[in-house]
């Protein structure tokens, strides 16, 4: 009996190292490989794949009362947790699923829960737990009714909301103000506003007509505003938090986990093939894609129809002759020349107003060379190192 309580210490002693290098490992591991559908690693210290919470009944819906820190999906498998600002940029440019804790910090899950992307709430296998499912446009707007705003209330009664979804105590929404997480891996407003997912999304098209992109819908809160949910002014990319409401729907879609960051899907969710024009009052911009990678001729025109430049890409980046015309008063070239991996490589010349070489520049061993043209003769020579 005395050696066996010996033992036992060091027993204790060794399973304790074992579990910590474990963890110590796991905290280590990269950003998976977006070919597969990422699996972290066990249950951490501080974190939990259960989830427990009082609800409250508003407007006829029963809602939790705090913001969800779950760890797993519906079936089980772990989400990645990004813990880096490069971990969490990649993950929302390739669609993996991801959370992390405001500032990175476990105790902050405790009051303000967990900060999802929009990746993470819409994968098919289920991010709200059992008995329960992530809100619509629609489940927000019956919320904020009960608190008499609508979508076409004054700020004086989105106030009124603002307070009452904020106050403390039994048969309240309880709203904490956790802030967010911003696409490429900053943290901000915590205790200041609020961000909470929505299942719904738009299609959205960027101002120049070159991009088109996933705009979830969210609802926005902070001290003195509610913003009825919508579409939001940031991307899937984001971290927000996420309130359940009790009862099953299943709003999930399988979104394509990209296999680099430079892959562009249509609104379909579809690999780009062949040549695309996107349109826009700014002009059209027609792009060449390979399997969803931009590959050759890229021509922009001008609202008028007047070519403004040609450029070359290989792999997503300019690579070859560039030329770039003026736009609908002078149809000559402003300036041409070659780039190699997205840099400029080589002889560049820029034209003046009546098409005659005005300055030449040439990019070389991290060295610039300008020489400065008047009536067709060079005028001044000057090296300057590139940035």
């Amino acid at each position: 009996m005395k050696n066996y309580t010996l033992k036992t210490p060091a027993l204790i002693i060794l399973s304790f190292l074992f579990v910590n290098c474990k963890n110590n490992n796991a905290e280590n591991k990269n950003l998976p490989s977006p070919n597969v559908r990422p699996l972290e690693e066990s249950s951490n210290s501080g974190e939990t794949s259960s989830y427990q919470s009082e609800t409250v009944k508003i407007g006829g819906l029963e809602w939790t009362s705090i913001n969800l820190e779950v760890s797993t999906f519906k079936n089980g498998d772990t989400i990645f947790h990004a813990k880096t600002n490069k971990e969490w940029e990649r993950a929302g440019k390739l669609h993996i699923p991801a959370y992390c804790y405001y500032d990175n910090n476990p105790l902050n899950g405790d009051i303000y829960g967990k900060l999802y992307n929009w990746y993470a709430v819409m994968d098919e296998r289920g991010l709200a737990p059992e008995g329960y499912f992530i809100p619509s446009d629609n489940e927000y707007w019956v919320l904020l009714g009960h608190y008499n705003m609508y979508q076409h209330s004054d700020n004086e009664r989105s106030s009124q909301a603002s307070s009452k979804l904020q106050t403390r105590g039994s048969g309240s929404f309880q709203a904490v103000l956790g802030g967010y997480r911003m696409e490429t891996g900053g943290f901000a407003k915590i205790d200041e506003a609020g961000h909470w997912w929505s299942s719904e999304n738009f299609w959205k098209q960027g101002l120049n007509g070159s991009e088109i992109k996933i705009q979830p819908s969210e609802l926005y809160m902070d001290d003195t505003f509610v913003s009825g949910p919508g579409a939001g002014v940031y991307d899937a990319g984001c971290g927000y938090s996420i309130r359940c409401v009790k009862g099953e729907s299943m709003r999930t879609t399988k979104i394509p986990v990209l296999e680099n960051e430079h892959i562009e899907v249509d609104k379909n969710g579809k690999l780009r093939n062949g040549v695309v024009t996107f349109y826009s009052s700014m002009g059209n911009v027609s792009k060449t894609f390979v399997n969803g990678v931009e590959n050759g001729e890229r021509l922009s025109f001008s609202p008028y129809g007047d070519l403004l430049s040609k450029e070359m890409y290989k792999k997503a980046q300019l690579n070859g002759l560039s030329i770039y015309y003026h736009d609908s008063h002078w149809k000559h070239k402003t300036h041409e020349g070659n780039y190699v991996n997205g840099k400029k490589e080589g002889e560049w010349i820029y034209y003046d107003w009546i098409a005659k070489p005005e300055l030449a520049e040439k990019f070389e061993m991290r060295i610039t060379k300008r020489e400065y043209y008047q009536n067709n003769e060079k005028i001044k020579t000057v090296y300057e190192p590139q940035p």
